[in-house]
């Protein structure tokens, strides 16, 4: 299992904000979307070996996208505020 700088983060429902997640277990696969100042915003999504499988970093914008895939084994993200399913 990959080693976190923190502990795994809680969520309760479809949104949830900063931290790491497990996928199927504390956050669903699917398309997710975070509106706002998003200046620092990162976001990885990670196999069970803690390689990353995508990522970005993004100094300006006002909105940010991403599809978490059922065979991710965890996901990841600081400074991009709450993450919403897309509907």
């Amino acid at each position: 299992m990959r080693e976190h700088s923190g502990p795994i983060a809680r969520t309760s429902g479809p949104w949830f904000g900063p931290g790491a997640f497990l996928v199927g277990d504390e956050i669903q696969p699917g398309t997710y979307y975070s509106e706002g100042e998003l200046d620092g915003c990162y976001w990885e999504r990670s196999d069970s070996a803690g390689e990353i499988i995508d990522n970005d970093f993004l100094t300006s914008g006002r909105r940010v996208q991403v599809t978490i895939a059922a065979s991710d084994y965890s996901f990841n993200s600081r400074s991009c505020g709450t993450w919403r399913p897309v509907s």
